[in-house]
């Protein structure tokens, strides 16, 4: 046996004590999906916002919708990623991110109704928890 053998051996060895150390991490493809599509619902619930408080509530209700589609989207790949390391982050994500989907369904119906200010309460809200959420990411 060689230095050079025993050098690898050991580098072998520390490679999964290493990740273990680092505690559990968001799986690659889907966790990636998750804070794409999670941003992307942010930016169109930033647009959302900016045309509610212009009273614009049609172009509101088109980015809300989606925004609601982006961030559907990031908790299928959330909850794939959770069944695969069991990130308690990526569950708060989850929750957080349905907490502010169910507000912005809210601001899609009031909005509907042409009551403004009662939308863009629960656009506000919504926009507060998809944020949050996408902290835990």
């Amino acid at each position: 046996m060689t230095i050079q053998t025993v050098i690898r051996g050991a580098a072998v060895l520390a490679v999964p004590v290493l990740l273990a150390l680092a505690g559990p991490a968001l799986a690659g493809p889907h966790a990636n999906e998750a804070k794409g599509s999670a941003s992307e619902a942010i930016a169109e619930a930033g647009q959302m916002l900016d045309h509610g408080g212009m009273g614009h509530l049609d172009v509101m209700i088109d980015h809300a919708r989606r925004a609601l589609d982006h961030a559907r989207s990031a908790v299928r790949h959330a909850r794939t990623d959770f069944e695969q390391t069991a990130d308690p982050h990526v569950q708060q994500f989850i929750g957080h991110t349905e907490t502010g989907i169910g507000h912005i369904e809210s601001a899609v119906e009031h909005a509907r109704m042409g009551h403004g200010d009662v939308a863009m309460g629960h656009a506000e809200e919504g926009m507060k928890h998809l944020k949050e959420g996408f902290g835990h990411l």
